[in-house]
């Protein structure tokens, strides 16, 4: 079925788990290791929805979860992505976890892998994940995966809790080798809420446009920090089919109202931040968050 929208679809995140091997304090899905996934997609329903986005023009894909490597269908799915022809397929992982094998699976369907650094210090990253050791072993294979020759970019994701090493660990992580670093604040949504309502506002804006993101249980969102504003299941309807356009204007003067005048351009898309500044996006040029979206 032809995308019922005002724009193409050309960004897929497709989310594969809401459990993960940390417990980040800011996570936007409040994935953590006891969290469970009811009713999840199968290999076949993933695939299908692979096949609709491709027809409906999109050839980039991102897998997240939660952590994805958590899916036991992981391999399949890139491999099934490729095969489909997406040009751009990416898994944003925390990288606690990265096998040999995950990294011939990369290097052999061109997988560019994605994740989030929180300080210089393993005292500051670890407070934020709220496990020990994660520092060590996400940077230890952020450079294992660049030694392998793995493109791999980075996100930093200022809060009160890193907020004096934030522009440091950019920096830090330039030196590493990692090239493509972003630097965003954290969104109040899931863990980030702080018992305050969702707030529309609170979006980057870039879900205005072609973006989408399908839940593990289905459900369908501009984004995946809109999940509070779901439209539809594909279960349901094919992907194709669910409407977006609504919600897609919705978001686009929800956020313009937040930006008070400060008008995006294309070197500062993103509007102003908490204090009514213009700020930039992060350096790769993208909004959100986790800088997801390819440019």
């Amino acid at each position: 079925m032809p995308f019922d929208q005002s724009t193409n679809l050309n960004f897929l995140w497709l989310e594969l788990t809401n459990t993960c091997n940390l417990e980040c304090t800011h996570c936007y899905a409040g994935s953590s290791p006891s969290e469970r996934d009811a009713a999840p997609l199968s290999l076949a329903e993933y695939n299908s929805i692979l096949e609709d986005a491709m027809e409906n023009g999109c050839n980039a894909v991102q897998f997240i979860g939660g952590e994805p490597t958590l899916n036991r269908h992981l391999p399949e799915l890139i491999a099934a992505a490729y095969t489909k022809g997406f040009a751009f397929i990416e898994v944003y992982t925390n990288l606690v976890r990265l096998t040999d094998e995950q990294i011939s699976h990369y290097r052999r369907y061109g997988v560019r892998l994605a994740t989030s650094v929180y300080g210089v210090s393993a005292a500051v990253h670890d407070d934020v994940t709220t496990r020990a050791g994660s520092f060590v072993r996400t940077v230890g294979n952020i450079q294992k995966a660049l030694k392998a020759g793995l493109e791999v970019r980075a996100s930093v994701i200022r809060m009160e809790t890193n907020l004096s090493e934030a522009t440091e660990t950019v920096d830090w992580l330039k030196s590493l080798g990692v090239e493509n670093v972003g630097l965003d604040d954290a969104r109040a949504f899931g863990r980030a809420q702080a018992k305050k309502p969702c707030d529309m506002g609170e979006l980057c804006g870039e879900c205005a446009g072609g973006t989408i993101c399908v839940a593990p249980n289905g459900q369908v969102s501009p984004c995946i920090m809109s999940k509070a504003w779901s439209v539809g299941n594909v279960r349901s309807r094919a992907l194709g089919e669910i409407a977006l356009k609504a919600i897609r204007a919705e978001i686009r003067q929800k956020v313009d109202d937040r930006m008070g005048g400060c008008q995006p351009t294309s070197q500062n898309p993103c509007g102003p931040d908490s204090g009514g500044s213009c700020r930039p996006c992060s350096p790769n040029g993208h909004c959100g968050p986790n800088s997801c979206a390819p440019k």
